[in-house]
């Protein structure tokens, strides 16, 4: 089945994630964030959108922002979009780091990969009040491999693996009962990425730990009304009230706001998996729209029909097609070349070009020349 999704304003699903996480790191243009996000949220990606600012906010933000976590889980209680803005809005202003993210990309990348023991001699005495199953992580971590320390982290996490952090990095029992009760908080569920975000923090802010801190409460910054209902105003479909006088073919010239971000082409792109994507969009969009929940919704109120097998959308007679089209006839290749180029990513690059662009820190891993980043 094609891994093809398009969404509400037929961009390419992958690529508009990207965009968001691009332009909430390079801080540029906040307005560009919330159309991003919204872009998921209104296409009917609303987990995908809650569980996609966890991973964003322990990948890039945790290690110099722990405290917003907590933040976080009051706003997840509710999933709706203005509790999304609220945290993307809180997020633009925070300092970021790539450590965690770039560790567990080499994870992702290279796990299946045998790692060879690069230690020789005996074991330091330090090792000893360490389990025998966390050497390897824990020496990683002493000899600063933290690449390779990320692989070494196991998948199943249990307590005595706590216990060996707070040995390592002489952490107070009730510190490390916090943290624990924290990564196994259920609200984002992904215990290993929260874990090596805590041992990220240890390694590269652990003044946090060091002082008091993070028991100062924190202030956040609320979103405004007039803010917020700006936001909403290119939230609607043509069947509202700020669209209902523009013609279907329309739609797309007057609500791409933005362009996708071009430091995109760093990634490893659905777009690449196909050897003419546009040919794939302009004279199929309708079979690649349909896996978006939104166009779902929308193809199931005419009775159209998912031909998996042979990529198609049909309707059950020409009256229902014509109706559907009369709502929805987004047409991609009747578009003004300009907002063609707003879903158009030129070429490809590697991870680099992306990097540098953003952070000025230098990489904790330096990746191949023709590595391409994953998300």
């Amino acid at each position: 089945m094609s891994k093809l999704i398009l969404t509400r304003y037929l961009y390419i699903y992958d690529e508009v994630i990207i965009s968001l996480i691009t332009e909430l790191l390079t801080k540029s243009d906040i307005n560009a964030c919330y159309f991003w996000l919204s872009e998921i949220y209104y296409s009917g990606f609303v987990n995908q959108a809650f569980e996609l600012i966890w991973f964003i906010y322990y990948d890039f933000y945790y290690i110099h922002n722990p405290d917003f976590e907590s933040f976080i889980h009051k706003k997840n209680n509710i999933h709706n979009f203005k509790n999304l803005v609220t945290i993307i809005k809180n997020l633009f202003k925070m300092k970021s780091s790539s450590h965690v993210y770039l560790t567990r990309l080499y994870n992702s990348a290279f796990k299946n990969d045998k790692i060879k023991d690069t230690f020789r001699g005996r074991k330091p005495q330090w090792l000893s009040k360490i389990p025998l199953k966390y050497h390897k992580l824990f020496r990683f971590i002493h000899s600063n491999k933290l690449h390779l320390a990320s692989i070494s982290v196991p998948e199943t996490i249990d307590c005595e693996l706590f216990e060996s952090i707070q040995i390592y990095f002489n952490l107070s029992k009730d510190t490390i009962e916090q943290y624990k009760t924290n990564i196994f908080d259920t609200h984002y569920d992904n215990i290993n990425h929260k874990l090596w975000a805590f041992i990220c923090i240890l390694l590269f802010n652990f003044q946090h730990f060091d002082s008091n801190i993070h028991f100062k409460k924190k202030i956040y910054m609320a979103l405004g009304k007039e803010e917020y209902e700006n936001i909403l105003n290119y939230n609607y479909d043509h069947n509202n009230q700020y669209t209902n006088n523009i013609l279907p073919y329309k739609i797309l010239e007057s609500f791409r706001k933005y362009t996708i971000n071009p430091l995109c082409k760093s990634f490893q792109l659905t777009r690449y998996l196909y050897d003419n994507i546009d040919l794939h969009i302009n004279f199929n969009w309708q079979f690649y729209a349909y896996k978006c929940p939104l166009w779902r919704e929308r193809f199931d109120k005419f009775k159209a029909i998912c031909d998996n097998d042979n990529e198609i959308i049909t309707f059950e007679n020409d009256d229902l097609l014509e109706e559907f089209y009369s709502y929805y006839g987004y047409n991609p290749d009747e578009q003004i070349i300009e907002t063609q180029l707003k879903s158009y990513v030129n070429s490809s690059d590697n991870w680099t070009c992306w990097y540098v662009n953003i952070f000025k820190e230098k990489s904790i891993y330096e990746f191949s020349n023709d590595f391409k980043l994953i998300y």
